[in-house]
């Protein structure tokens, strides 16, 4: 199981501000290129990410998919003066978040809950008030 803590000690080690309760998960789904190899590979190439947001930018830590813990290799921080918008579109049973940035845009599927991250749901409530008071 997940925990925000675990978040914020990996963002601890790498000098990157964390934001309480500021912190979700989303899944970065497959290209539609590799929904044509089957069911298979398009669940092998699913990510997940725990995601922190802060004053200073974006923060995203990709998930292993079969333990759930945080991968070292897998880091990608966006400076909030990269980040151009980030809207959270309202989906049947989950949002779809996109940052957008000059370099292009990063979608994620953000469920409303997630099984073994309870702090998921009411960390997601917050960012959608904040975030809504950006737009």
């Amino acid at each position: 199981m997940l925990k925000e803590q675990d978040v914020k000690q990996y963002l601890n080690e790498k000098n990157i501000a964390f934001q309480e309760n500021a912190s979700i998960i989303g899944v970065l789904f497959p290209n539609k290129v590799t929904y044509a190899f089957g069911p298979v590979a398009t669940a092998l190439s699913m990510q997940y990410f725990a995601m922190n947001f802060n004053d200073s930018g974006i923060a995203m830590i990709g998930l292993n998919n079969t333990t759930g813990k945080l991968e070292e290799e897998a880091f990608l921080f966006v400076p909030m003066a990269e980040i151009t918008d980030v809207k959270f579109n309202k989906k049947l049973m989950a949002y779809e978040l996109e940052i957008m940035t000059a370099k292009g845009i990063l979608a994620f599927k953000v469920n409303k809950t997630m099984i073994g991250a309870s702090w998921h749901k009411n960390n997601l409530v917050k960012i959608l008030e904040k975030t809504r008071g950006l737009s």
